[in-house]
């Protein structure tokens, strides 16, 4: 079989496998023939065994990703085993881990890598290494391409500062990030001491009380009184801040107009009557008592109600007549004075509820 058709089937095969063996084996004999082929240098095998063997390590990766994670002892009871007790068994995971499958970390993790990569990037890679390969044959040391600066958005670059942060506090290692996010570790290295050094600026350090000298204990604790008994002035000004606020702005408003009402009502007050003087009219007008008073009271209050017109009435309801029709004489006063009583007696026995 040429080295052509070799090449062919080994393709073949590497897109009919579909588990992590299967890949690496074809992966390892692929190594195998781009040792020899360095040995033999002979350019064309090495190249299609690079081909091969990078596909291979990109399509375990892929495989890889796919693959549940072993849960490990996660989940096994912690803490003191009671004398006598039987220590509880670790839960049993048969998801097979990476020593299982023969890789190491650095392989799961760099396979991974290629299989993150856009198709257009990883042929770039591809042809780049077999530049690197072809050189070596030759005894020619490739010229050092200075790989192209990545650059972010400002967005993205925040986005992504802030996921390798997180997977960091999640215990995760600076190489397994750099793999995962697909950025060497420098880089990571770099994010991670900037937000260490961001922290440390905003963190208060750790006093630890037990630590310090007698007098230096006695100096903290007057401290922290001291501390203590301002907080409270603080919070007790405040508070009478905020009340005396309340009242300005909400009490004091009410009251003061029940206050201007109150002395625009006492203002008004003029004492048109006594008590006794109301409350025999109040007797006289109230429903209750019409079939318990006497037409005396009722009369009374009438007469009383009467006697208020001139303090009651404005002088255009009710015009005072001063000097008119004054007796000149004694004789004109009793004559006046008997007309007056007669009309009087004439207007009471003509109101209805005089008679009897």
């Amino acid at each position: 079989m040429t080295q052509l058709a070799k090449y062919e089937a080994a393709r073949r095969a590497l897109a009919e496998a579909h588990r992590i063996d299967e890949v690496k084996d074809i992966r390892d004999k692929a190594a195998a023939m781009q040792t020899y082929a360095m040995q033999a240098k002979d350019r064309e095998l090495i190249e299609m065994a690079t081909d091969i063997k990078l596909r291979a390590e990109r399509r375990a990766g892929e495989l890889l990703r796919e693959m549940p994670k072993n849960k490990g002892t996660q989940g096994q009871a912690k803490g003191k085993i009671p004398l006598g007790a039987q220590a509880p068994h670790a839960p049993k995971d048969h998801t097979p881990t990476l020593a299982d499958l023969g890789l190491t970390d650095y392989e799961s993790q760099r396979w991974q890598k290629l299989a993150k990569m856009p198709e257009k990037e990883f042929e770039e890679k591809l042809t780049g290494v077999k530049t690197v390969m072809r050189a070596k044959t030759e005894g020619q040391r490739p010229k050092p391409s200075k790989p192209k600066p990545l650059s972010y958005p400002e967005s993205e670059r925040k986005v992504r500062n802030a996921k390798i942060v997180k997977l960091h506090d999640q215990g995760m290692t600076p190489r397994a990030i750099a793999a995962e996010v697909g950025i060497v570790g420098r880089a990571v290295h770099q994010i991670l001491e900037h937000e260490r050094i961001r922290r440390a600026a905003h963190e208060e350090p750790d006093i630890d009380r037990a630590l310090l000298s007698m007098s230096a204990q006695e100096k903290l604790d007057a401290a922290i009184r001291q501390h203590k008994h301002s907080l409270d002035l603080q919070f007790e000004r405040r508070v009478l801040d905020e009340i005396k606020k309340r009242i300005d702005e909400m009490i004091l408003p009410h009251w003061k107009k029940q206050i201007d009402q109150a002395q625009e009502l006492y203002a008004r007050r003029r004492g048109l009557m006594n008590k006794e003087t109301f409350n025999k009219i109040r007797r006289g007008l109230h429903p209750d008592s019409r079939n318990s008073i006497s037409d005396k009271v009722l009369g009374e209050a009438f007469d009383t109600f009467m006697g208020l017109e001139k303090f009651l009435l404005s002088e255009k309801d009710s015009p005072t007549e001063v000097g008119a029709g004054l007796p000149n004489s004694w004789a004109e006063w009793e004559a006046a004075k008997q007309k007056a009583t007669a009309a009087r007696r004439a207007k009471r026995n003509t109101n209805p509820l005089r008679r009897q």
